[in-house]
């Protein structure tokens, strides 16, 4: 996985295949890890395509306004000045309960809504936002270290959309942890639905859509 910073490969593509997802979603699930490492993070539509996106959101799937905006935490390190917490919407924070103290001292003032799901991680977090306001949709954001739980054998994702940056080596700097294998990702999907290439200022990238396979 690429690691978000200066001098890493970046692909027009890939945001607008981003900014896509959350068009379509009901929420956007992140980490606090992802706040502290991408310290200018927003989940808006703004950029190439943003009126299109909106107005796709709109007429298309029935959401009049933006995504809500989802931050799952340990409760810890959580920066009250990053711009996240001024979007449009309150933000939901999932947190153990032994970090809501700690995270309603810290976003005192930017009006979060702090919950404590029953359930711990990433499954926990997805089974909260289901099951207590009937979220449907959720784009996950996540590092390695969350979004590892959705590739295994109880797959958690209907849908995975792959950016592959064609490079024949990057500097480790610009890595963080290993991805699924292509080999798991299609034992679990199946092969892509959708591969599409580009060729871009940072060099050539591959684009993926898997779906989840209907049971048999």
């Amino acid at each position: 996985m690429i690691r978000i910073g200066p001098g890493a490969p970046r692909s027009r593509v890939d945001g607008f295949r981003l900014r896509l997802a959350r068009a379509r979603a009901d929420a956007v699930l992140t980490t606090g890890a992802n706040l502290r490492a991408e310290p200018a993070l927003r989940h808006t539509l703004d950029g190439e395509g943003a009126a299109e996106l909106v107005r796709h959101r709109r007429e298309q799937l029935g959401r009049s306004g933006p995504p809500e905006s989802v931050v799952l935490t340990r409760g810890q390190r959580l920066d009250p000045a990053h711009p996240l917490w001024l979007g449009p919407r309150p933000v939901r924070v999932l947190v153990p309960r032994d970090g809501a103290e700690a995270a309603r001292r810290e976003l005192a003032a930017r009006g979060a809504v702090i919950e404590t799901p029953e359930r711990a991680g990433l499954p926990g977090a997805l089974h909260h936002l289901r099951s207590r306001s009937g979220t449907c949709t959720v784009c996950i954001e996540a590092g390695p270290a969350t979004a590892r739980h959705l590739y295994r054998a109880a797959l958690l994702a209907d849908e995975l959309l792959l950016s592959i940056f064609l490079a024949p080596e990057l500097d480790a700097r610009h890595l963080v942890a290993p991805f699924a294998s292509p080999h798991r990702i299609r034992a679990l999907f199946g092969e892509p639905v959708e591969r599409t290439e580009s060729e871009e200022e940072s060099g050539r990238w591959r684009f993926e859509r898997y779906r989840r396979r209907p049971a048999p």
